[in-house]
């Protein structure tokens, strides 16, 4: 069991990955889904929060550079808030 997100990725990279998340959500212009709608869903989401600290190290691990690995990240976290919202 996990019991340390920055064992996995530093909280400034977790919180770059969840902004470029929301970001592109928002971006995105579905109904419902505006940048406020989506900041307030990510907002405390305990799962978003592993999910990007998660894929983060797995993709160093990979050898991704950093910024290939927040974008993996991120990427992930997007496709799982599609999923759960099935948009």
């Amino acid at each position: 069991m996990i019991t340390n997100v920055e064992s996995l990725a530093p909280a400034h990279v977790v919180g770059e990955i969840l902004v470029a998340a929301i970001h592109n959500i928002a971006e995105q212009d579905i109904d419902g889904h505006d940048l406020a709608a989506v900041r307030n869903r990510f907002d405390g989401n305990l799962s978003a929060i592993v999910r990007s600290a998660k894929t983060y190290a797995e993709s160093v691990e990979d050898g991704k550079t950093d910024e290939e690995a927040k974008r993996a990240a991120a990427i992930a976290v997007v496709n799982n808030y599609r999923l759960q919202h099935n948009l």
